[in-house]
């Protein structure tokens, strides 16, 4: 994936990578993002959504490190991601920082 932008990536993602995201530098986490959330929306059950909500739970990315678009895509893959478990809702510190407040302004 290194050298390539993140939409080529989420356009023709690579099967092996599904399991690497914990694997990269912080700032490739973030410019990556896109393309492994992109990925488990068409290939869900892999580990790439699992790795990219793990990252979430553990406090990884901070609302200000995104734009206000940015926080709204990852907010609405983390509703569609986390209706899909068996509880159907994020935890609530991933509602509380992510999807409440995904329209208002980061601080």
């Amino acid at each position: 994936m290194g050298g390539r932008l993140w939409t080529d990536v989420a356009d023709d993602f690579p099967q092996y990578c599904h399991d690497t995201f914990p694997l990269l530098t912080p700032d490739a986490k973030i410019y990556y993002l896109p393309a492994y959330m992109a990925f488990d929306v068409d290939s869900p059950g892999y580990m790439a959504g699992i790795s990219v909500s793990s990252a979430f739970e553990r406090g990884d990315f901070v609302p200000s490190q995104f734009d206000e678009r940015q926080r709204s895509a990852i907010a609405h893959w983390l509703e569609q991601y986390y209706r899909s478990k068996p509880d159907g809702v994020a935890p609530r510190t991933i509602a509380e920082r992510w999807i409440v407040s995904a329209d208002r302004p980061a601080g």
